[in-house]
């Protein structure tokens, strides 16, 4: 059951924003989210009867989070929690299953088609304006992919970067990728995961290397008129700052238990129709926003278990720094794809 469950996975997760589904009121539910859903009530049955060193600090994080979001309850928060309980339960649906060069190989896979697709709408449909008036960022000549932005499209590339340093073909396409988006957050992300490779290998011939070819890929990306090319580009900076204050701001008023988990739309006067409501550009900020002081020790107590389980796994630990970091400039750590690979890579780890 688990193989043809991975299966369904991978031909579903390359598709990214493309298959989902708007039904009203600011709730959207993408395919994947449909098809991890199904998993997950079955990984969330596993959970009630195998040992893991996991289960302490998850029910300690949903616990908190339910009861933040019981003190100010919406339903779109609700359906915010069942998703990132549907996507932890991944790691228990597939944390028994034997094949796990098939985990890893299968993520790679839709990754790379991720690539393909993205450096086809770099070169056929480098002008994207257009999705602003479907409430998506004003992007262009930027590798956006099947995500529909760049940043989340980066960090996506990253990953396959790194698990392709396990053995796996592909790199340069999915290299050439990532480099297209643009996104300085996930060319960030990407040189601290190579570091995390090149150190845990101990290998820093791989990390010169790796370095020289990112300065010299860098200094010869092709530049359009605009700011979206631009490296230096101070707005979105800014606009950045902004929105972490504004996160802060929320915090302060709500310092113990925030404004309930999935609810941060109502506080932030987010535009309901817009695809950047969920949370600040922070997944941290987020959490200290919507669970508070109390949700972020809860959240920081999951995340040190996560590492701790998949120490041994030198991929899974590489993309969790990358995301981590990439989290700071962007809500990455509850995007449904990062969160997917995180969930299958740990599961992958558990040999």
């Amino acid at each position: 059951m688990e193989k043809i469950a991975a299966i369904i996975l991978f031909l579903v997760f390359p598709f990214g924003q493309l298959l989902r589904f708007d039904l009203g009121d600011g709730i959207t539910v993408h395919m994947n989210d449909l098809v991890v859903g199904g998993m997950g009530l079955v990984g969330l049955m596993r959970f009630m009867r195998i040992r893991d060193e996991l289960k302490k600090p998850l029910v300690v994080w949903v616990l908190i989070a339910g009861f933040s979001l019981a003190l100010n309850f919406h339903l779109v928060g609700l359906l915010y929690l069942i998703r990132w309980v549907a996507y932890a339960g991944l790691y228990f649906f597939f944390k028994d299953f034997k094949e796990k060069d098939f985990l890893k190989k299968g993520l790679q896979l839709a990754i790379l088609a991720v690539a393909v697709v993205g450096l086809g709408q770099y070169l056929f449909l480098p002008d994207t304006t257009f999705l602003a008036a479907s409430n998506w960022d004003d992007h262009s000549f930027r590798l956006l992919s099947t995500f529909l932005d760049p940043g989340f499209a980066g960090i996506i590339l990253v990953l396959g970067i790194l698990g392709g340093l396990g053995g796996f073909g592909g790199l340069g396409i999915t290299y050439s990728a990532m480099m297209m988006a643009y996104s300085r957050a996930s060319y960030l992300a990407y040189l601290v995961g190579i570091t995390a490779v090149s150190f845990y290998r101990k290998s820093w011939k791989l990390f010169a290397v790796a370095v020289m070819i990112f300065v010299l890929t860098v200094s010869l990306l092709p530049k359009s008129y605009g700011e979206s090319t631009n490296l230096k580009r101070e707005n979105s900076f800014w606009a950045r700052v902004h929105n972490w204050q504004q996160a802060v701001d929320i915090w302060q008023k709500n310092p113990i238990l925030g404004v309930g988990f999935g609810n941060y739309q109502y506080y932030s006067g987010a535009n309901i129709e817009s695809h950047a409501k969920a949370g600040s550009d922070s997944s941290i900020l987020t959490v200290l926003a919507t669970t508070g002081g109390l949700g972020l020790l809860g959240y920081l107590g999951v995340m040190r278990g996560m590492w701790v389980m998949g120490r041994k796994n030198l991929i899974f630990k590489a993309g969790f720094l990358a995301i981590f970091v990439h989290s700071w400039f962007n809500n990455t750590l509850f995007y449904p794809w990062a969160m997917e690979w995180l969930w299958l890579t740990l599961a992958a780890s558990n040999e």
